[in-house]
C-alpha cells in the first residue's frame, strides 16, 4: 500500500470518527482541519519526489565507496548535449541522460550517440509539458510508452528508468510505471542549474552532495561554452572532495534497460 492511500485511510477514518465525536461548529472546525492537513500532506506528496507518496522513488544510492552520479535531464539538445558528452568523454565520466520522447524522436543521431558511448539513456516523458501531471493512467501510460518507443527506435535499447516531468507524481503514477516496467529514479541534489549561475549551481553542489548521491543537471537552456564551464567545474570539485564517478546503474544496483 503507498502512502497516498494510506493516508487517505487515515484521514478518512479520522473525519468520520470526529464527525460521530464532535457536533456544531466544533464538528466543522475539526473537520476543516482534517481536510487542511489532508490537503497538505497531498501537495507535499505531489511535488517532494523523496518522499514516496504516490510511487516508490529511487533518490539515492549506496553508499561507503564515496560514489556519486551525474544526471542529465530534458535533452537531447543539439546544441548542449554534444558538449556535454565531450566533457564527460575527456574525463571518462559515465552519466545518465533522463530523455524527452519527443526531442528523441526529433534527434535519434544524438540519442543514439549518448547509448553509443556507454551512458545510460532513460525515460523523461514524451513531451515534458506542464500539465503532465494531471493525467490520469491512460495519458500517463501513454507518455512513458510513446518515449520508450522513441528511445527504442534510436538506440535498439528499453529504459528501465523513468523520471517525472519536474519531480512532480500523482496517484496515477505508480500503476503507469508497472504497465510500462520502469522504476522511478529521483535525486538528492538538485542545483536548478537552468536558471541559477554557474557558481550558483555550484556551491548547491557542494554544500549537498554526499556519498551516494545523484546530482540533478540539465542539458538543455544553457549555451555550449556555459555548460562546458559548470560540467569540467562540477566534476573538478567533486574530485577534490574525494568523489569519484559511478554510473547510475552501478549506484543503484538496478539493470538500465528491459530486456527486448
Amino acid at each position: 500500500m503507498s502512502r497516498f492511500y494510506g493516508s487517505s485511510i487515515i484521514f478518512l477514518l479520522s473525519a468520520g470518527i470526529s464527525f460521530l465525536i464532535f457536533s456544531g461548529t466544533a464538528r466543522t472546525a475539526v473537520m476543516l482541519s482534517l481536510l487542511l492537513a489532508y490537503l497538505s500532506v497531498f501537495s507535499l506528496g505531489v511535488s517532494v519526489l523523496r518522499l514516496n507518496f504516490f510511487c516508490r522513488a529511487v533518490c539515492r544510492g549506496k553508499t561507503g565507496d564515496m560514489l556519486v552520479s551525474l544526471t542529465f535531464d530534458d535533452g537531447p539538445d543539439p546544441a548542449t548535449t554534444p558538449a556535454v558528452l565531450d566533457v564527460l568523454a575527456k574525463y571518462g565520466v559515465h552519466a545518465a541522460f533522463f530523455c524527452i520522447g519527443e526531442k528523441t524522436a526529433q534527434y535519434p543521431q544524438l540519442a543514439r550517440r549518448i547509448a553509443d558511448e556507454g551512458h545510460i539513456i532513460a525515460n523523461h516523458s514524451y513531451r515534458h509539458y506542464w500539465g503532465t501531471n494531471f493525467l490520469r493512467l491512460k495519458g500517463l501510460t501513454r507518455e512513458m510508452a510513446q518515449t520508450q518507443e522513441a528511445i527504442q527506435g534510436a538506440t535498439g535499447k528499453i529504459p528501465a528508468f523513468f523520471r517525472p516531468p519536474m519531480g512532480l507524481t500523482n496517484p496515477h503514477m505508480a500503476r503507469a510505471l508497472r504497465l510500462n516496467g520502469l522504476t522511478c529514479v529521483g535525486w538528492d541534489v538538485r542545483t536548478f542549474d537552468t536558471g541559477r549561475t554557474n557558481k550558483q549551481a555550484l556551491d548547491t553542489i557542494v554544500c549537498k552532495t554526499r556519498d551516494g548521491s545523484i546530482i540533478l543537471l540539465h542539458d538543455t537552456a544553457r549555451s555550449p561554452r556555459v555548460m562546458t564551464e559548470l560540467l569540467e567545474g562540477v566534476i573538478a570539485v567533486l574530485k577534490y572532495r574525494g568523489f569519484s564517478f559511478s554510473a547510475l546503474d552501478d549506484l543503484l544496483g538496478i539493470e538500465p534497460y528491459q530486456e527486448n
